[in-house]
């Protein structure tokens, strides 16, 4: 199943088949797509206090940008799920993950000339992929990155983007291109 929002259209509370979103806030997850279900949203994906904001668990998910906060965990892909999104702007609470991606998902988020920021941790276990474009000068990542031997992170930081990695116990990525790094805490 296959749902397309367009620019300009409100999606509240939507199920269709194996496929469910609803982008109100307090919900448990703004945006959900399940079981092979794939959502395409042309626009943005806003939610505030959504445990998850966007979630894909076998199923995929597509946003031109999202913009979450006060979520536990801002993107969300599980079990060959995947999340593609261009701007990208997620606080996640103390102790939250920004980005998660477990059991072979897939999160890729920013693009070229897009501010993206991302606060909370960066996490990847179970061979899933997470791929991080921060390519502006406005476009950040605060907190540590924590991937398991079979898992890839692969993070790019141009043009001035900036990773303050905050985390005690240290980051790990698979590949980190150009960018800066400031180290405030763990050993980077």
């Amino acid at each position: 199943n296959t749902m397309t929002i367009n620019k300009n259209k409100v999606a509240s509370g939507l199920r269709m088949g194996l496929l469910k979103a609803a982008v109100n806030n307090g919900e448990v997850t703004a945006l959900d797509a399940e079981n092979g279900g794939q959502i395409i949203i042309d626009g943005a994906v806003k939610s505030s206090s959504a445990a998850t904001g966007v979630k894909a668990d076998k199923g995929s998910v597509t946003a031109g940008s999202v913009d979450l906060s006060g979520v536990t965990t801002g993107l969300e892909a599980a079990n060959g799920g995947a999340i593609t999104t261009g701007g990208t702007k997620i606080t996640a609470k103390d102790g939250g993950s920004a980005v998660s991606a477990s059991d072979k998902g897939t999160v890729s988020l920013g693009k070229e000339g897009v501010d993206s920021n991302l606060t909370g941790t960066v996490d990847a276990a179970g061979r899933s992929t997470v791929n991080a474009v921060l390519a502006t000068s406005g476009s950040s990542l605060t907190g540590g990155v924590n991937k398991d031997t079979g898992s890839t992170v692969n993070m790019t930081l141009k043009n001035k983007a900036l990773w303050t990695n905050n985390s005690a116990a240290g980051s790990s990525v698979t590949n980190l291109n150009g960018g800066v790094q400031q180290i405030s805490g763990g050993t980077g």
